[in-house]
């Protein structure tokens, strides 16, 4: 029994050690278990945080902002209590930590030395736990700060109760750019993967500093550029208004010196025209010549200034290349006659005649190439050539040869002549004169009109100059009158007798593509022993063309021989010379020569001149200069008033005009020219633009306003010093019809004169002949057809007076409008007044000025300023030959006249 009780305790006490292991092992179990769970609940929030602060950095560029951040969400989810940043600044020796003052955690009493302590640190590489960090660029951990070796601030840690502390680095691409310290009151012991989630959380601080750096990179080229572009535009601003102040300059200083100049050079003319003694007229050529240098000097500076400050414009205007070729050599005539050069132009007749652009520049290069030429040659020749050099459709490269005989250029100067104020040697400036900026304008013109300059050039053997410039081929509509007479000297046997080689073969090559029979020969003997076997071989010469200065037998010699054969006394002859003087006419007289041409010949006197020669008349369309000047006769006594200042143009302009046989009135100032105009009548008016009380400007303005009333008009013609491009637009805007600058010149002021009263007078002539309104508007059916345009009216003659009263007072302001907009390039402008005057011009009949309105409108509206300056001539000319012919029609009663005119107004 014992022992069964003693068994049964035994197994009852090995249940109860079961139960126990068991109930141990399974709180053991709970407690792994839990401890697990919380492992991984930390772990869970521990990835959280790194989720809520990689959101904050993404969203965020300011880097103070994100550090805070970090600071406080480490500390609320990690249990370490405080948290401090630290930034790497660079230094001398290389890189150090400073405190950035961002703190997260309770600032108390116990703990502020530990603050004021850690603000204070300065830490390099390796020192404290900062410096670890910065120095491995990894996490950092110190489980007793008191106890560490590298711990500085271990002091006021354990006065603050700090007992642990980590760190860990903020890296931006591989560089350390930040340190964030925690520390805690406990005791503490985060894993490896506490250390390499901080690592991760400072990688994506990271990210924020690099945004951060770029955007102030952004921020410091922003404001860099934007400083860059202000300077520029105080630098623009400060160019500009220099360049205002030099434009100023110059144009004062240009008319300061042209208003002497033109008193010298007016008077010396004057005085030239007398009986003088030699040595008199010595002087005053000299005089003469030196002012014409001074002028030369000032315009070769205004155009370079110009160019130089970008105010030079090209016009694009059709005009024929033939002849403004031959016109600039001929400028050059008398000066390469006075030292006895041969100066020949050779115009092949494969060139276009008719083309589009800049025929004033272009003229301006010529006569700088040729003046230089004449300048540096001192026998021989001198020759322009122009020749087609490639063509795409219209649009055509021109090239230019300017060849001499002269001193030559040695090769190292070549390059540097083209330069401002250069010349090939200094000797050369002070022996031959000029600025040095003739050849550089040219270059400079040439480059603007598409094309280049260059030389060749041989010490003692003479120069090439080539330029090349770009125009747009136009139709050359060739005048019947002008086939007949190339057509007449089809199979006509022509002798030509010079002893240039290049003239001869110039004239040869004209003469034979007018399909004449042309034999050269280079001198007197050879063209008699010609004509004799001509004569043989019964096959005469019908005309002999020659020149005057030739060795051996000169012209005269030649035409005396040739007029003593029986056979040949009445052979027709043609006297070439490279300068004409009185003497030679008087001889050609004698001799019986039937017409006298200068060197070089233009292509259109010399077919006039044979011509007439040959009995062949086809009235060819230019004059032939034959033995002398055939003055213009007038019809009747032109009336000008001259309202000028200055004494000294007031006697220069009287004895000019007076020698062109025209009456003058003076005023002194556009207040006395106004009255005067209201109290006698004048044809035309001289305006000076700058003068006491009222200037010129202002005078023109008040006689439109007047004309207004009236609807009349005279013209106006500036006479001013002023030569600036923006003086010729203020007075065309003004209303005035011409323009010339002083110093002043007979043919230029004559010129100008006679375009401005052409219109006027061809009126008067059409309406003084014609009094029978049908006679006069069948007379005037072509121009403007006045039946058409009462009719489109419904025969309404009311409101044809209103709407003639409205286009004679609005489309001079709308053409005036037109012209300022093209000269200043505002296209929206162009095209609006295009647009205006259109539809003025559409109820009067015309369609083709019309149309010509509309083509200028779409190249306003398409900003093709450059094609809307190439019509604008051709319109304004249409659209005055259109007022005038409404205001003569008027005249004559042909519109009812309502307006009353007081006689006083007549000419206003």
């Amino acid at each position: 029994m014992r022992s069964a009780a003693k068994d049964l305790a035994e197994e009852t006490q090995k249940l109860k050690r079961r139960a126990q292991r068991d109930r141990m092992a399974r709180l053991e179990a709970e407690a792994i278990a839990e401890h697990g769970l919380r492992e991984l609940y930390e772990k869970k929030v521990q990835i959280e945080l790194l989720g809520a602060i990689a959101v904050v950095a993404n969203e965020s560029t300011c880097v103070e902002d994100v550090l805070q951040f970090a600071l406080a969400r480490i500390c609320q989810t990690t249990g370490w209590s405080l948290g401090h940043a630290y930034i790497v600044r660079p230094v001398a020796e290389g890189k150090r930590l400073f405190s950035t003052g961002t703190w997260y955690g309770p600032e108390t009493e116990r703990t502020r030395p530990f603050h004021i302590a850690s603000e204070a640190a300065v830490f390099d590489p390796g020192i404290g736990l900062p410096g670890r960090v910065l120095l491995s660029g990894t996490p950092s951990l110190i489980l007793d700060l008191s106890v560490d070796p590298n711990f500085p601030r271990a002091e006021s840690a354990r006065l603050g109760g700090l007992r642990a502390g980590f760190a860990f680095p903020v890296v931006a691409g591989s560089e350390v750019t930040a340190v964030l310290e925690f520390f805690a009151d406990t005791s503490q012991s985060p894993d490896g993967f506490f250390l390499q989630l901080m690592a991760q959380i400072g990688t994506v601080l990271g990210r924020v500093v690099e945004r951060s750096r770029l955007g102030k990179t952004v921020e410091d080229r922003t404001r860099s550029l934007q400083a860059e572009i202000l300077q520029r535009q105080h630098a623009e601003e400060a160019a500009e208004a220099a360049n205002r102040a030099k434009s100023e300059f110059l144009a004062n200083m240009s008319h300061e010196i042209r208003t002497p100049l033109n008193g010298v050079i007016g008077m010396t003319d004057s005085v030239l025209e007398t009986n003088l003694t030699s040595d008199q007229r010595e002087c005053l050529d000299i005089i003469k010549l030196s002012a014409d240098s001074l002028l030369t000097v000032v315009n070769d500076i205004l155009d370079f200034s110009k160019i130089e400050a970008g105010k030079m414009d090209l016009e694009a205007i059709a005009f024929d290349l033939l002849d403004c070729v031959e016109d600039a050599l001929k400028m050059s005539a008398s000066r390469a006659d006075e030292k006895a050069l041969e100066l020949l132009c050779d115009l092949p007749p494969t060139l276009p005649e008719m083309v589009r652009g800049d025929s004033a520049r272009l003229r301006q290069i010529i006569l700088n190439l040729v003046s230089n030429a004449i300048k540096f040659t001192d026998n021989g020749e001198v020759v322009l050539k122009a020749e087609l050099e490639s063509r795409e459709q219209d649009e055509l490269t021109i090239r230019f040869t300017v060849s001499d005989t002269g001193i030559g250029i040695p090769q190292e100067k070549q390059e540097s002549i083209f330069s401002a104020f250069s010349q090939a040697d200094s000797s050369t400036t002070r022996k031959y004169g000029g600025t040095g900026l003739g050849l550089t304008i040219s270059a400079r013109l040439a480059s603007m009109m598409g094309g280049r300059i260059w030389l060749e050039s041989e010490i003692g053997r003479g120069s090439r100059f080539y330029f090349t410039v770009r125009m747009e081929a136009l139709e050359k509509t060739i005048e019947p009158r002008v086939i007949a007479a190339s057509q007449s000297l089809r199979d006509v046997r022509i002798l030509v007798v010079d002893d240039n080689q290049t003239s001869r073969r110039i004239l040869q090559g004209t003469l034979n593509s007018w399909g004449a029979q042309t034999t050269c020969v280079p001198g007197g003997r050879q063209a008699l022993e010609e004509l004799a076997s001509s004569l043989d071989a019964q096959k005469p010469y019908q005309v002999v063309v020659t020149d005057m200065h030739m060795s051996e037998i000169d012209g005269f010699g030649l035409v005396t021989r040739i007029r003593s054969l029986s056979e040949m006394t009445s052979m027709p002859v043609l006297m070439l010379s490279s300068g004409a003087r009185r003497e030679d006419a008087d001889r050609c007289r004698q001799l019986g020569i039937d017409s006298f041409l200068s060197k070089p010949v233009r292509r259109k006197e010399l077919l006039s001149a044979i011509v007439a020669l040959l009995g062949r008349q086809a009235t060819p369309q230019s004059s032939t200069k034959v033995l002398g000047r055939e003055v213009a006769s007038r019809s009747g006594e032109v009336r000008i008033l001259l309202a000028e200042d200055n004494h000294v143009n007031q006697v220069v302009a009287s004895r000019l005009l007076a020698n062109l046989g025209y009456s003058l009135v003076i005023a002194n100032n556009g207040r006395e020219a106004i009255d005067l105009l209201q109290q006698q009548t004048f044809d035309l008016v001289l305006m000076d633009v700058q003068m006491p009380e009222m200037d010129g400007i202002s005078a023109t303005k008040r006689i439109r306003e007047y004309e207004k009333s009236t609807h009349a008009h005279i013209p106006i013609i500036a006479m001013t010093a002023h030569v600036m491009k923006e003086d010729r637009m203020r007075c065309l805007a003004a209303g005035m019809d011409g323009y010339v600058t002083k110093p002043i010149n007979s043919e230029e002021v004559e010129a100008a004169i006679l375009t401005a009263l052409e219109e006027p007078s061809k009126t008067r002539k059409d309406t003084s002949v014609v009094q029978d309104k049908g006679q006069l508007r069948e007379a005037r059916e072509v121009r403007w057809n006045i039946s058409k345009t009462l009719e489109q009216l419904g025969g309404d003659e009311a409101l044809l007076q209103e709407v003639l009263d409205i286009f004679l007072d609005e489309a001079p302001k709308h053409l005036a409008g037109l012209r300022l907009a093209v000269a200043q390039g505002i296209a929206k402008t162009v095209e609006t007044s295009a647009h205006t005057l259109k539809g003025e011009l559409g109820y009067l009949g015309l369609p083709e000025i019309s149309r010509t309105a509309a083509e200028i409108e779409s190249m306003g509206r398409s900003n093709n300023i450059p094609g809307a300056a190439g019509l604008l001539g051709k319109f304004e000319a249409d659209l005055i030959g259109l007022f005038t012919a409404i205001r003569g029609a008027r005249s004559l009663a042909l519109v009812p006249q309502v307006t009353t005119v007081p006689p006083s107004a007549k000419n206003h």
